[in-house]
């Protein structure tokens, strides 16, 4: 019924002009009507398919560039910077600079340190970002640098948070963090055994910060204060102490920062003992060593059930052997009968030792792979290495164990070898301030200057967002196409209304 009537009263619908569809029903009066309303015809079908083009963003007026994002998180990537740390500013940067990147591009992403290289599109590299988190390890950027191969990118940015080793760095960066950021840290600790049950402990500390800082210092044995001072540090100043302790039932120190700062892993080190030095002396010659070895700090002997001329003394996972008068593995003796004209070769091991012994007879070594300490005409009869010393005479056969350069020389060797021993040692605490242990393959360097100095030399942000090939030209031509539109479709309706 609807129909019937709109056909009967078709007639009796006002009409009225809707834009370009009037062309069809356009007339002039001149001779060149046919010619004009065919032109304006095309010129309405040119204007869309304009814009079909623009809305199909068509695929070859891209680029497909190629490029390299490297991301630093190393431990100073966890500084805060207003309770968010730099990592995470970091891979919010990444996301910023992501968008101006196109779908078809080609990201390559590299994490250091524990290197992890990740390749895809700029969604794959978003995707990626959320599960990565932070490293207590401390970082080489310069290293890094060397080792990749920068050809074939078309850009390259290092997100990282100022270290020195990228202030000059030509390529493009993103550095986070600047010299107002609050930190004192602690960057280097020692101590030194000076006695037997009394040690010198030395510390340093470093503001990194242009601005003056005032910090507690304050070091305990478990709860118990042992040393403290409140100090005033200059911006870029250092402040280094020394103090004693004497008191051989302390095996552990903690040496800390009360003041809170913007990076608190280089805030609290804690220092404890390391075990002694355990020799294992055959029976042969135990009575002789053992009163020695007892006097010597950090030494301690066993009793080792065997005719053997052999010693070996653990500490931590090194050993060492000595042999006495026996050959070392893969070596040969020369015997010497009663060696004269012998003579120490200048080196700590021998320092205060005077060669004033006699020796009955002795077994020089050859052929063998180390250096020589004590020397005769026929060859060294005294022979040091990485891995063992050894003495090519029978102690019982000499008159060195009467004289004071045998205890001497046994002080030498300890201190020479094992330095550290029954000594105060740092451990590193991680952002729970709990204590990390690490071996040293996987060192966690927080108290080096290096990687506390999470600020470098710069004093502000600098951001480099800019492309060396702009990946965003499908959406500039995109604007194009619609702003001829837009002009064209302002001339026809100039033309009809004319």
């Amino acid at each position: 019924m609807g129909l019937i009537f709109f056909i009967r009263h078709w007639k009796n619908i006002p009409q009225s002009k809707v834009s370009s569809l009037e062309l069809w029903n356009f007339a002039l009066t001149t001779k060149d009507t046919w010619y004009l309303k065919t032109n304006f015809t095309w010129l309405a079908l040119f204007i869309y398919l304009l814009l079909v083009t623009a809305l199909a963003r068509p695929a070859w007026f891209t680029e497909n560039n190629k490029f390299l994002i490297i991301l630093d998180r190393s431990s100073s990537m966890m500084t805060l910077d207003k309770k968010i740390t730099l990592f995470d500013k970091g891979k919010k940067r990444i996301r910023e600079l992501l968008k101006n990147f196109s779908d078809s591009d080609h990201v390559e992403l590299i994490l250091f340190p524990k290197k992890e290289h990740i390749i895809g599109t700029r969604q794959d590299i978003e995707f990626a970002l959320g599960s990565r988190s932070c490293t207590h390890l401390s970082s080489n950027i310069a290293s890094i640098l060397t080792n990749i191969n920068f050809t074939g990118f078309d850009d390259t940015f290092i997100i990282a948070d100022g270290t020195e080793n990228l202030e000059h760095w030509p390529g493009k960066k993103l550095l986070i963090g600047n010299a107002t950021t609050d930190n004192v840290g602690i960057i280097k600790f020692n101590s030194q055994q000076v006695a037997p049950g009394k040690w010198q402990i030395f510390f340093l500390l470093k503001n990194f910060s242009i601005n003056k800082s005032k910090v507690s210092i304050v070091v305990t044995n478990k709860k118990n204060a042992i040393w403290n001072k409140k100090i005033f540090i200059d911006g870029r100043g250092t402040f280094s102490h020394s103090f004693i302790v004497e008191d051989t039932s302390i095996d552990r120190l903690f040496l800390a920062i009360e003041e809170k700062d913007n990076f608190f892993l280089d805030n609290i080190v804690c220092a404890s003992k390391q075990d002694f030095v355990v020799v294992s002396v055959p029976t042969t010659h135990y009575s002789l060593f053992a009163p020695l070895f007892s006097k010597i700090p950090g030494v301690k002997t066993i009793e080792k059930e065997s005719l053997s001329y052999v010693l070996t003394s653990k500490y931590n996972n090194q050993q060492r052997t000595i042999f006495l008068n026996i050959p070392p593995p893969k070596t040969k003796q020369k015997f010497i009968q009663q060696p004269s004209d012998f003579y120490f070769i200048a080196h700590p091991l021998s320092e205060w030792v005077q060669p004033n012994m006699s020796i009955s007879k002795a077994n020089s070594l050859q052929k063998f792979s180390g250096n020589a300490l004590l020397h005769t005409q026929d060859g060294p009869i005294i022979v040091w290495n990485k891995s063992f010393l050894y003495i090519g005479f029978d102690l019982h056969n000499s008159n060195w164990p009467e004289l004071p350069s045998f205890a001497i020389f046994w002080v030498n060797y300890f201190d020479f070898f094992f330095p550290y021993r029954n000594n105060f040692h740092y451990e590193l605490t991680n952002e729970f301030q709990q204590e990390i242990r690490h071996s040293g393959s996987d060192v966690y360097n927080h108290i080096s200057e290096q990687e506390s100095n999470n600020i470098g030399l710069s004093t502000t942000i600098e951001n480099d967002y800019s492309l060396s090939f702009s990946s965003k030209s499908l959406w500039e031509m995109r604007r194009f196409l619609v702003y001829c539109c837009c002009v064209l479709l302002i001339f026809l309706w100039w033309k009809e209304k004319k």
